[in-house]
């Protein structure tokens, strides 16, 4: 237990802020915190209740601090809105100095903590959050956070001046945002020597591609050839190895493979003709058609719900489900009503009694610009998009409601069953193009998608 777990511990006995708690109130949550302390004692959490009740009694600011900021409590617990937009903290009605000394006392655990634990997922949410608050950041705290960057960075580098040419561009550019936000010249230079290589390396690419194409053909065999024996020890002159056997090698697989395309293209345009017929039937037959043309499938809609369906609303279960503490956190950004709604076929084929299937399916409602916190069970959901949600009045499927205007983008994508258990899912975009992004791993149609990765529906 750590002065935080105390302190949410002192939240959870009375709803008033410990901060303006009367003398025989702190006296019953001392005999409360000790009686609970004996079930579970350790050196460290006694420690910690010690802190805290001394905290309690003696009304340091660290304690009026964080009743008058509970997004910067929560945040160590990842359960800050961060959607939500909050003022720049103001340290002065606290006494900074002072402020600083108990923040570094008491808190540095959880801090350090926090900085390891997104470090290791690679998320970065909560670590461009915690920079809100890095003038009362202990000095260990920033000793670890500007060495997990250096080390981060440092990779990178090596990779831009050894064999190595690829860097991964999306984390770098969210650690080379973390190293600008918390100013550490030695991290910037690192940023901008890792930038200079990777301008160098675009350009020696750029002068290859400028080339006339048969001269270019011809220098990617002979150099490829000669490299074949020739493994050089000079850092740059690896690099164009790299690159120079990646082209060799794409050429050689182009050449291999340029009389099979020739015979598939035939083969391959007559399926793709029959693909689109068979599409253009299918428009007017099965569910997942349905939701984008339901005239045709008998399907009438009633007028819109009204505005007071609230996020998080379960057409299935006829009821609003309550915010789950743990599992998918939902995040809508768009102008766009968005349903999610359970796999059929996974709930068939794992449920075989009808009441465990009734309790499994799920149909949620989200508001445009809101966030759904919502516990998936492992079930893969689907994605349907639009404005004005209506129901149905008759056809088939009709507890299912439907889209006045169903968004044309996701369409296509809408059959496809998307899987992940907990996490960030953010959904992006506007009428011209959509992204669908996670902090981790995530499958769409079975296919495994990488943490960061943009799933575009367009």
């Amino acid at each position: 237990m750590t002065f935080l777990d105390v302190y949410f511990f002192a939240h959870a006995f009375h709803a008033e802020p410990p901060s303006q708690w009367p003398a025989d109130r702190v006296i019953k949550f001392e005999k409360r915190l000790r009686l609970e302390s004996q079930l579970a004692a350790t050196s460290e959490s006694v420690n910690a209740q010690a802190q805290f009740l001394e905290v309690l009694k003696t009304q340091r600011p660290i304690l009026a601090f964080l009743d008058a900021h509970p997004e910067f409590a929560h945040h160590f617990r990842q359960n800050t809105n961060l959607l939500q937009t909050y003022p720049d903290p103001d340290y002065e009605p606290f006494g900074w100095s002072n402020l600083a000394a108990d923040v570094e006392a008491f808190l540095s655990p959880d801090w350090e903590a926090l900085i390891a634990e997104e470090f290791e997922a690679e998320r970065f949410y909560y670590l461009k959050f915690t920079l809100r608050y890095v003038d009362i950041m202990p000095a260990g705290v920033r000793r670890l956070l500007v060495n997990k960057l250096e080390s981060k960075l440092e990779s990178y580098r090596l990779a831009t001046t050894t064999s190595k040419v690829d860097v991964e561009e999306r984390l770098f550019a969210y650690y080379a945002e973390l190293a600008e936000k918390i100013g550490e010249k030695k991290l910037i230079q690192l940023v901008q020597h890792i930038r200079r290589q990777q301008h160098e390396q675009l350009r020696d690419i750029l002068e290859s591609v400028n080339k006339p194409g048969i001269v270019n053909f011809f220098e990617i065999l002979f150099g490829g050839f000669f490299y074949l024996f020739y493994h050089p020890t000079d850092p740059q002159e690896q690099r164009k190895r790299n690159r120079v056997m990646g082209d060799f090698k794409f050429t050689l697989i182009i050449l291999g493979v340029i009389g099979i395309l020739i015979v598939g293209a035939a083969y391959y345009g007559e399926q793709k003709k029959t693909e689109i017929r068979n599409r253009q039937e299918l428009e007017k037959l099965g569910f997942y058609p349905s939701l984008y043309y339901y005239d045709k499938n008998g399907v009438q809609l009633g007028p819109p719900y009204p505005d007071t369906l609230q996020t998080g609303y379960d057409f299935f279960q006829k009821r609003r489900l309550p915010p789950a503490p743990s599992g998918l956190t939902f995040i809508n950004t768009t102008p766009f009503e968005v349903l999610l709604f359970s796999d059929e076929n996974v709930i068939n084929t794992f449920f075989k009694a009808e009441e465990k299937r009734q309790a499994a399916r799920h149909c949620v409602w989200i508001a445009p610009r809101d966030t759904l916190r919502w516990d998936t069970h492992g079930i893969p959901f689907h994605l349907y998009v639009g404005k004005k949600i209506s129901p149905t009045i008759q056809g088939k499927e009709t507890w299912m409601p439907r889209f006045q205007y169903p968004s044309d983008q996701v369409l296509r994508y809408t059959p496809y069953p998307i899987e992940i258990n907990s996490g960030f899912m953010e959904f992006l975009g506007n009428n011209y193009s959509m992204i669908l992004r996670a902090d981790r791993a995530f499958y769409v149609n079975g296919q495994q998608k990488f943490r960061d990765t943009v799933f575009k529906l367009f």
